[in-house]
This record gives structure tokens, C-alpha cells and sequence, in this order.
């Protein structure tokens, strides 16, 4: 190998264990942790490219669940976005999105994509432990206002 190849191969290696990949704790810690743990540790596992499909969805729907909770309801939306374009009956991110829609003003959007949440999942938006769903236990649904 040619020392100049080496170098940057060395480079790439040492920036690898710098940064590193999602820490095998991500996926839990976007799942039961709050705020911005919760976001930081979802955007790494995403970031790592280590999950696809359902799982991926469901990352994508527990951090837009954190940003929708501290009012950033853009990224939250895009967040859903993402997560239904890769599992296009992920009902929690239409639940989600659709109390996000509700928020900003848009009444007939959220409404509808709570009406399609619940057309995927009856007894979406009722509190976690009454969801009985192996979905409850790995993602963060958000309560309509005034549903609590």
C-alpha cells in the first residue's frame, strides 16, 4: 500500500473511532429517554445506517415525537415524513404528525392523519399502557390537546 493511500486509510480509521458509530444503546435510550438525550441518541442511531424498515421508521417517529414535545413541530413533521415514507402504516407517526398539523393550525390535515391512525390502529392516542401493542413498547405516541 502506497504511503499516502496508508495515511488516508489510517485517517479514516482514526476519525471512525472518534466519532464512532451509534452506541448500541441509541435505539433504547431514543426510545425511554426524554428531550434532548432522546433526540441526540435517535439522530445517531439514524445517522449509523445500522437499522432499515420498520425499525428506521420507528427511530424517525421516537425523535419527531421528542421535537413535536419542545415545540418543534417543522423538524417533527419532517421527522413523521421520513418515518411514513419508510413504513407507510407506521400509525404512531401518523398520529404524531397529525397532533403536530393539529398545533401549527392546520385542522383538516391533522385531522385526517389522526382519522388514518386510527383506521391503522384503533385505540391510537390513548395513553401508551392501554395500547396493548408490542408498537407501544418501542414508540412515543403524543396526545392530541385536550385528549389527556
Amino acid at each position: 500500500m502506497r504511503p499516502t493511500l496508508f495515511a488516508g486509510v489510517l485517517s479514516v480509521a482514526a476519525l471512525a473511532a472518534v466519532c464512532g458509530p451509534a452506541n448500541a444503546d441509541d435505539r433504547e435510550t431514543c426510545k425511554t429517554a426524554s428531550g434532548d438525550p432522546a433526540i441526540s441518541a435517535c439522530s445517531r442511531a439514524i445517522a449509523s445506517k445500522k437499522y432499515k424498515g420498520n425499525v428506521l421508521s420507528i427511530l424517525y417517529t421516537n425523535r419527531g415525537a421528542e421535537l413535536g414535545a419542545k415545540g418543534d413541530l417543522d423538524r417533527a413533521m419532517k421527522d413523521h415524513d421520513q418515518a411514513l415514507k419508510i413504513d407507510p402504516k407506521n400509525a404512531l407517526a401518523f398520529n404524531n404528525r397529525g397532533v403536530a398539523k393539529l398545533k401549527k393550525g392546520d385542522k383538516e390535515g391533522g385531522e385526517a392523519d389522526i382519522a388514518k391512525a386510527k383506521q391503522l390502529q384503533p385505540g391510537i392516542g390513548q395513553p401508551q399502557d392501554q395500547l396493548g401493542t408490542d408498537a407501544a413498547a418501542e414508540v412515543k405516541a403524543l396526545m392530541p390537546h385536550g385528549a389527556e
